[in-house]
């Protein structure tokens, strides 16, 4: 083992700091449109999408923001895709580096995975698909091949630009959720749920929407409804099992049902009516909810990186503006999921927020956040979201929500 750490760990980043920049709303934009133009719902696979080396730099800065703290650069050389990433590991001078390679094989160009290099090991094809699933693996807690061979089977590379023919977002979602069940989805918190588990849940959901007759209600009295059964429920149950149900069937029932396939749940057995307000706001109790589920599905970096640049394309030209209340609500949200789905707290969770009638529990609105910044104004306060200025406001952001009634001497 301590031979193999030698040729995986090196003193030495492939990706430096310096070579990252922060991310911004163009790059952001510019990523979230060709996205959309190459996943559609009716894909025309005539069609090719140009990803120009500009474009991968835009990807790059994205998925730094949102992968924090691993470093990431893409670059179209002549004939070949580089992919290289950097993971700083604990103390000085010690980060596990990534080099793969995409070549383009004559006469179609069409990708094909070269080769992988985890430090100074070597990876042949065969181990270099295995690294790729891997990664996969423990993002979606699936096997990912057949997605990433289909995606690779629609790419071609020549010199300054690289095609990718349209594909049916369907298609792509299908063959993820379809995918044989990962052996190491044990490493995250995403066994899949069966509607049956959920049931007794949204019916508390829809017996909370009945009483309001229509009229947007508070958080909390989804909460505190949904979590009093999963305390009920979990005397002769798991309460992390009859937690998780309660939380998807919340998140699920009031603010996105798109999220269903993603846990196993294939059909909804009830409709999304996102009838529910937090501080007397619609937006932020989505705000919370969406970062929660992003959490539970993914990691709390990725979800508020999510949240933080959709704020970044809000200040640009025609949107709302960067809000510091919507990010507290996804930071908040973030807390929340860790908070109930961690098996640590499951119990002390169920106590908390069924005696809790009161969404301060967990979400107090702070009238000093600024809101509505657009991109010059916030480019003048705060620099970039790399400042320290900004960093010392979302720790203060931070501070304050681990103060909250329902965290307290959870820390």
């Amino acid at each position: 083992m301590l031979g193999l750490a030698v040729l995986v760990i090196e003193n030495e980043p492939l990706v430096g700091k310096q070579q990252v920049s922060p991310v911004s709303p163009q790059s952001i934009a510019r990523v979230k449109y060709q996205i959309k133009r190459t996943f559609v719902r009716r894909a025309n696979p005539k069609i090719k999408v140009r990803y120009r080396p500009t474009d991968l730099v835009n990807i790059s800065q994205v998925a730094n923001h949102a992968f924090k703290p691993i470093r990431v650069s893409v670059e179209l050389l002549a004939d070949s895709l580089q992919i290289l990433g950097t993971l700083p590991l604990p103390g000085e001078f010690a980060y596990l580096n990534i080099d793969c390679r995409l070549i383009a094989v004559s006469p179609e160009r069409k990708a094909k995975l070269d080769h992988c290099k985890i430090g100074r090991l070597p990876l042949p094809e065969g181990p270099s698909h295995w690294l790729v699933n891997i990664a996969g693996m423990l993002m979606f807690g699936k096997d990912v091949s057949e997605a990433k061979m289909h995606l690779l089977s629609q790419t071609r590379l020549y010199p300054e630009v690289m095609t990718v023919a349209q594909m049916s977002r369907h298609e792509i979602k299908m063959l993820l959720i379809n995918g044989e069940e990962s052996p190491l989805s044990f490493l995250s918190d995403n066994k899949q749920l069966q509607t049956a588990e959920l049931i007794p849940y949204f019916e508390q959901i829809e017996l909370v929407r009945s009483l309001s007759k229509g009229v947007l209600v508070s958080l909390d009295r989804y909460t505190n409804a949904v979590f009093r059964l999963a305390e009920k429920r979990s005397l002769n149950g798991d309460p992390q099992r009859e937690n998780r149900a309660a939380f998807w069937a919340l998140v699920l029932g009031v603010a996105e049902y798109r999220f269903s396939t993603l846990v196993g749940i294939p059909v909804m057995p009830i409709k999304t009516y996102q009838n529910v307000t937090l501080a007397g706001r619609r937006d932020l109790a989505l705000h919370f909810l969406y970062s929660a589920a992003i959490q539970a599905l993914t990691q709390d970096q990725v979800s508020f990186g999510v949240g933080e640049m959709k704020e970044l394309l809000d200040s640009r030209h025609g949107g709302s503006g960067f809000s510091f209340q919507d990010l507290a609500a996804d930071r908040a949200g973030i807390q929340f999921a860790k908070f109930v789905l961690s098996p640590d707290t499951a119990e002390v969770a169920q106590k908390r927020l069924s005696a809790q009638h009161r969404e301060i529990a967990y979400f107090q609105s702070d009238a000093s956040l600024q809101e509505g910044l657009d991109e010059k104004t916030f480019a003048q306060q705060y620099d970039d979201v790399e400042s320290e200025i900004y960093s010392a406001l979302i720790s203060a952001m931070d501070s304050q929500i681990d103060s909250f009634p329902l965290y307290l001497s959870w820390q």
